[in-house]
């Protein structure tokens, strides 16, 4: 297995992690704390999920186009 491909299961596995994160701490926002840090928190846990799939599609393009 290849370094590029061991990066594209690290990302996919940290894109998990964060989804998970992020909503668990806006379920926690809803039901729980109420705490405006578990919002903010999940929200921007949610976006850096979101950059690291776009991250993620953009270096699987680049892999493709350098036939590597």
């Amino acid at each position: 297995m290849s370094l590029k491909n061991i990066h594209l299961i690290v990302m996919g596995i940290s894109v998990l992690f964060a989804l998970g994160f992020g909503f668990w701490a806006i379920q926690d926002f809803r039901f729980g704390t109420h705490s405006i840090l578990n919002l903010s928190l999940g929200i921007l846990s949610l976006i850096t999920s979101a950059v690291m799939i776009y991250y993620m599609n953009w270096f699987r393009q680049e892999l493709s186009r350098a036939h590597l």
